[in-house]
């Protein structure tokens, strides 16, 4: 009796063990290619950020890369699954930020979603730009101007 009441408690604590293993406790890897930069000037900088963060905020995860011809990747390790958004832009003087004239963008961006901002949409809300990262994943971003 003892023992069939202890093997109830290992197998009570292994399924909750499984059954607590959430989409937030798996990860994996997400590739991004960004196509059709103007000119290879600069560096392509890469925001990802997940649902909890401030869109354009100081967080979120950031890499670099450099350009070959058109084309630049980048690949994010070890990511939770979760929701994310995008977001891409050439810093052409390499000066760290995005660089703006009269309040519009003056360098080449891109965004999750092919997201395509206007004067009509104005600056991208999260929910315009999320996907679902609930596996590993290959994202195609292009550049506007």
């Amino acid at each position: 009796m003892k023992k069939m009441f202890i093997q109830g408690i290992c197998l009570w604590m292994l399924f909750g063990y499984v059954g607590s293993l959430t989409a937030n406790d798996q990860k994996g890897s997400l590739k991004i290619q960004i196509i059709g930069i103007p000119f290879e000037k600069g560096e392509i900088v890469v925001y990802l950020y997940n649902k909890d963060e401030k869109l354009f905020g100081e967080k979120g995860l950031v890499l670099k890369s450099k350009i070959t011809k058109d084309k630049a990747n980048v690949t994010f390790e070890n990511v939770t699954f979760d929701e994310y958004a995008v977001f891409v832009y050439q810093d052409e003087n390499l000066n760290g930020k995005l660089d703006h004239r009269f309040f519009i963008p003056a360098e080449p961006m891109g965004f999750s979603n092919d997201f395509r901002p206007t004067f009509f949409t104005g600056k991208p809300k999260f929910s315009d730009l999320k996907f679902e990262f609930n596996h590993d994943m290959d994202m195609i971003i292009k550049m506007n101007k």
